[in-house]
């Protein structure tokens, strides 16, 4: 599976919704699947370019509170 690209630059480190999606889901105990599960809702979020211009923890939030 192939990631999803880099979205911003932060602080000299580029931010992926993945790492968004990951950070939000450990620090809300959320199981792996729904982790998993919002990754690929984000690739196909970005794929249909239904969030286009959106902050990547916006979309992050998006397809958490989609999939839980």
């Amino acid at each position: 599976s192939k990631e999803l690209e880099p979205v911003i630059q932060q602080k000299d480190k580029l931010i992926k919704f993945e790492d968004y999606i990951k950070t939000v889901c450990a620090k809300l105990e959320l199981s792996t699947k729904v982790e998993n599960d919002a990754i690929e809702i984000a690739k196909i979020v970005k794929e249909k370019e239904y969030l286009t211009g959106r902050h990547p923890m916006t979309v992050a939030g998006v397809c958490i509170y989609f999939v839980t």
